[in-house]
């Protein structure tokens, strides 16, 4: 009767033991995540501690990116490295909590012999890499020179270009990722490629015939209508323009200020020639434009000035004005254009050079006829581009319609 009782009473006490054990509010002793041993604190207590092992890997670990002589660290922090502490802390925690108490018991137990290990799952940003290395790409980068070309006593200078070196970002990611997969830190060489300019040597040689020129007439007494007109074509004499690429007057020339060094001169405006700075730059931009026409370029923006002008017929100026009236043109041809832009005495000549010469068999005229009408407040022209082969006129073709006051500009 005495050792039974005995037994009862251990197996009592063994009992209420085991269910204590089991139902302790705590992580168990013999768990862990990584190398933190996180046995008997509560889940409060092991997030901290594991926060803090989290905040120290993010700070201790980092990558050194290099690229010869330069150099810059990096730590996962900024790379933007996580750890999934909470996945992990909740497996920790279901640790001999999935079963009955006994079994529960029975798990608990083995930890001592055999310890249960989480690792931290790691994983990082993508879009956090890129801006990364957006913002660093400057300490590796080495921007391209392009290669000039000029015109000096009627011929063509090329200097060559210099190829640069430019980041490869999506490559270099890849790199950094793998390293955090890894969880390695350390050198780690980022990856480069040749940065080649816009422009080229071998292909400004090829600019060598004039495909189209045309070349008006001012009064060189008019000393500050001279300047201004000597100052737009400086502007826009050297422009190169690549296949496709486009030409706008307000990129080339800019704002017409005297801030920009122009000068008061007679304009055109609503109708009315009057005083205004920068009288004579729509000279420039028309003789461009019939330039163009001669050479049978595409052109996307032209407005005729309100009034006939004198340095050209009806219908074939192109007026300019910063901020609201534009030249366009687009280089439709397959190689590069060059632009001069010459003023001799009083006289500017515009005169723009490919790579192909010109068909001496193929000629472009250009044809103003004014339209008849009921309507006498307003001059209504047409200019017609018309193609002659070989002398024999074969195509006409509308440029465009433009409308004036009848009244001449002086």
């Amino acid at each position: 009767m005495r050792k039974e009782l005995i037994l009862l009473i251990f197996l009592l006490v063994w009992g209420i033991w085991i269910i204590y054990t089991v139902n302790q509010d705590i992580i168990y002793p013999g768990i862990y995540v990584e190398d933190i041993a996180l046995g008997g604190l509560t889940l409060q207590e092991a997030q901290k501690k594991l926060q803090d092992y989290e905040r120290k890997l993010l700070q201790e670990n980092a990558l050194t990116l290099y690229y010869g002589e330069e150099k810059v660290t990096v730590t996962y922090q900024e790379i933007g490295v996580t750890y999934d502490r909470i996945s992990a802390l909740q497996r920790a925690y279901q640790v001999g909590r999935t079963r009955d108490w006994l079994e529960n018991y029975l798990v608990i137990c083995s930890l001592k012999k055999k310890p249960k290990v989480f690792p931290l799952k790691i994983s990082n940003s993508e879009e956090n890499i890129y801006s990364l290395l957006e913002k660093m790409k400057n300490n590796f980068e080495q921007k391209p020179k392009d290669a000039i070309i000029q015109r000096n006593q009627q011929q063509f200078i090329v200097t060559e270009e210099i190829i640069g070196r430019r980041l490869n970002i999506p490559k270099t990611a890849e790199k950094i990722q793998q390293k955090v997969k890894q969880r390695q830190g350390g050198m780690l060489e980022v990856v480069l490629e040749d940065w080649v300019p816009k422009y080229i040597g071998d292909q400004l040689k090829q600019i060598q015939y004039p495909i189209g020129s045309f070349t008006t007439y001012f009064d060189s007494e008019e000393i500050m209508r001279t300047a201004n007109i000597q100052k737009a074509a400086q502007s826009i004499n050297g422009v190169i323009l690549g296949p496709e690429e486009l030409f706008s007057a307000q990129k080339s020339l800019g704002e017409i200020t005297k801030e920009q060094g122009y000068v008061d001169a007679p304009i055109i405006l609503n109708g009315e020639l009057i005083p205004g700075v920068g009288g004579g730059v729509c000279q420039v931009t028309t003789t461009l434009y019939n330039a163009v026409l001669l050479s049978e370029l595409h052109v996307v923006e032209r407005k005729n000035h309100s009034l006939p002008v004198r340095y050209v017929p009806l219908g074939r100026d192109a007026a300019y004005a910063t901020g609201w009236l534009d030249f366009k043109f687009k280089n439709n041809t397959q190689g590069p254009l060059y632009v001069e832009s010459i003023v001799k005495e009083n006289e500017l000549q515009v005169t723009i050079y490919g790579t192909i010469q010109k068909d001496t068999t193929r000629k472009i005229e250009l044809m103003s006829r004014i339209e008849e009408g009921e309507n006498t407040e307003y001059l209504s022209v047409k200019l017609y581009k018309q193609v002659y082969e070989k002398d024999q006129l074969i195509e006409e073709i509308l440029v465009n319609t433009s409308h004036y006051k009848p009244k001449p500009s002086s």
